[in-house]
């Protein structure tokens, strides 16, 4: 699926031509919309552009038209959306990462 992707209700699913896409390896903030919004924009240089495949049964990898950048795991590395426990281990590290960086939600968390 293509089109001009955006964050509504959290960061764990984009909505596409008005069609909500659950993306793999990721669980959601709802309280990171507006970055995640900023994030998307960068990415896909303003154009919003991505295009998703199914990856499993149930979720989305979806990528930006512009840069390639893979959504869900800029959005996890970013601190913009948590690893799912279930998802790939390397979503599980760039969680690592940005809770280390404080990135995203962990900027203002003391390490």
């Amino acid at each position: 699926m293509q089109g001009v992707g955006q964050f509504v209700d959290d960061t764990g699913s984009i909505d596409i031509n008005g069609r909500s896409l659950k993306l793999i390896g990721v669980v959601g903030y709802p309280d990171e919309v507006t970055e995640a919004g900023r994030f998307l924009a960068v990415i896909t240089k303003g154009s919003g552009a991505v295009t998703c495949e199914l990856a499993s049964d149930t979720a989305y990898e979806c990528r930006a038209d512009a840069s390639n950048v893979r959504v869900p795991a800029g959005l996890v590395a970013n601190g913009l959306a948590a690893a799912d426990p279930a998802g790939p281990l390397e979503y599980r590290n760039w969680e690592a990462d940005a809770k280390a960086a404080g990135r995203g939600r962990w900027a203002h968390v003391r390490r």
